[in-house]
């Protein structure tokens, strides 16, 4: 199916929905004719340009909240919209339970940034499995001979693998990822990127307010003090005698 019938197909889906599941609800003021949904913020520019399309087409709005994943999920089963979309399927024992379908409108890609001195954009290759072993703590230096065979010709540096936190805080899913690591022998440490202007923040990405205040955050990072934290970090995890750091 060409990306041409895929937009017909899902104009046609929220069509068939009706206008009534949101009539007079705090899902945004509209006529009964509208259609309305709420969720994923990852696919609001792309629902915003259906949107527009489908109006032109057949003089109904579609009405859309950017409320995140779990926003959407939680009121599209409250019926309080026509339609909800969630970056996470939801299981088929939850959607029968809920008494829902869903099917998918569009597909992200999740991609690593480096920045390694004298490596230029798009020059290092790695693979799912090396990016797994990266974040497992099992490949620990860019020289690395499993990066280095990926990438014949590029200049690896003897130098350690630095994973920063995302723009989210040390929240739930870092803590995680260090439990992990700590389990595996490893003395893990995930310092407070921003201990200087948010303290202690951690956000949800799929709660829009909590999104909308991460994006706030990311303009204020200072990358040079970041960097310094991180080096500070490494040098204490040092001094703390553990035979293996990550």
């Amino acid at each position: 199916m060409g990306l041409r019938r895929l937009i017909v197909a899902v104009a046609l889906a929220l069509a068939g929905c009706g206008g009534g599941g949101a009539s007079g609800n705090g899902a945004g003021a509209g006529s009964a004719n509208d259609i309305t949904g709420a969720g994923s913020t990852f696919v609001y520019p792309l629902i915003a340009a259906w949107s527009a399309d489908y109006h032109d087409a057949f003089g109904r709005r579609i009405n859309y909240q950017s409320i995140g994943s779990g926003g959407g999920i939680a009121q599209i089963k409250a019926g309080t919209v026509d339609f909800g979309a969630s970056d996470k399927p939801l299981p088929p024992d939850e959607l029968a339970q809920a008494g829902l379908a869903q099917f998918p409108v569009a597909i992200g890609g999740v991609v690593p940034v480096t920045n390694i001195e004298g490596i230029g954009p798009g020059r290092l290759r790695l693979t799912g499995p090396l990016l797994a072993d990266i974040y497992l703590g099992r490949i620990a230096r860019w020289n690395d001979p499993a990066i280095a065979s990926l990438n014949p010709g590029v200049p690896l540096p003897d130098a350690a693998i630095i994973v920063i936190q995302e723009i989210f805080g040390v929240n739930p899913g870092i803590r995680r990822k260090a439990d992990d690591w700590a389990a595996k022998g490893y003395l893990a440490i995930a310092p407070d990127m921003f201990w200087r202007f948010a303290p202690r923040f951690e956000a949800d990405p799929d709660v829009k307010e909590e999104l909308d205040r991460a994006m706030e955050i990311r303009g204020r990072f200072d990358l040079d003090a970041s960097a310094r934290d991180v080096e500070a970090a490494i040098r204490h995890a040092r001094t703390l005698g553990a035979e293996k750091v990550g």
